[in-house]
């Protein structure tokens, strides 16, 4: 039998990969172009891949190591494996933040599964519930920095416009994973579409409907609005065609739905850790 961290850092590159693969992705590094990323490339996003998914593997060890733990100590453990995998990310890409927030993401996601090992029928609510319990231990402290001294663009989009971002997703249960990502993944496969088509269309539905702090960051509320309702006319029409169109839009105007990039890879992520044969593993 494999570790559970050996599976985990499996799922987590799986996910990563697909998310860096599916292609077009408006405004995003995709297998065509750059999107509104000038100091970015597909190469470079599986090699942050390749660097953050260890430490994302570690998580799940982590979450189980501190089971019986506060959930504040546990969430420390976490942070302080995140800080790691944000280390090797900058590393590997000379500086450039490829996968900030989905480090954040994915290693509460990671920590919550292993808390959850030894329960019975762990579902996607199962670990979107604890990862929001994990992640409620850091929230004032978060916020307040946020409103004192932005550091982030969720920090500033939170200052400006009280869009809670990452943080906010988090605390809530991660409701853009399992009410929009993940039923609009499996619609799609249950439709006839390819996996990297349901991923376009999962991103598409996500844009439509989250406020995404990065397209905020560069296009204000007017960009959001805007990017919210390209993508809604898309999913009413032909959306595999359309988007190529909401593509040279975005990259026109500098919008990146990274956010919603995030939570694209984390339904893969959590599709990933429910649907494989988790049970064959070993936690240490």
């Amino acid at each position: 039998m494999k570790r559970l961290s050996d599976f985990t850092e499996s799922a987590a590159l799986y996910a990563l990969s697909f998310e860096a693969n599916v292609t077009p992705k408006p405004g995003l590094v995709d297998r065509n172009n750059t999107g509104a990323h000038k100091d970015m490339t597909l190469c470079m996003l599986i090699e942050s891949a390749k660097a953050i998914a260890p430490f994302v593997g570690q998580c799940a060890q982590a979450g189980f190591d501190t089971k019986n733990a506060s959930f504040e100590s546990a969430f420390h453990a976490l942070r302080a494996l995140g800080l790691q995998a944000e280390k090797a990310m900058l590393s590997v890409t000379g500086g450039v933040n490829t996968h900030k927030g989905a480090i954040y993401c994915f290693c509460l996601l990671s920590g919550a599964f292993g808390r959850l090992q030894g329960e019975k029928g762990i579902t996607p609510e199962c670990i979107l519930n604890t990862a929001s319990l994990l992640a409620q231990k850091a929230s004032d402290a978060s916020l307040a920095r946020a409103l004192q001294a932005p550091v982030t663009h969720g920090d500033i989009a939170f200052q400006k416009a009280r869009l809670s971002g990452a943080r906010g997703e988090a605390i809530a249960g991660y409701p853009s994973i399992l009410h929009i990502a993940l039923p609009a993944l499996e619609r799609a496969m249950q439709d006839g579409f390819s996996e990297n088509d349901a991923g376009v269309y999962a991103l598409l539905s996500l844009i439509s409907k989250v406020d995404d702090t990065c397209i905020y960051s560069r296009g204000g509320s007017e960009g959001l609005s805007f990017a919210k309702s390209l993508a809604a006319e898309a999913l009413q029409a032909d959306f595999v065609k359309k988007v190529y169109q909401i593509d040279a839009l975005f990259i026109q105007q500098r919008l990146s739905p990274g956010g919603c990039a995030d939570l694209l890879a984390a339904a893969m992520f959590i599709k990933r850790l429910i649907q494989s044969k988790w049970e064959e593993y070993t936690c240490e």
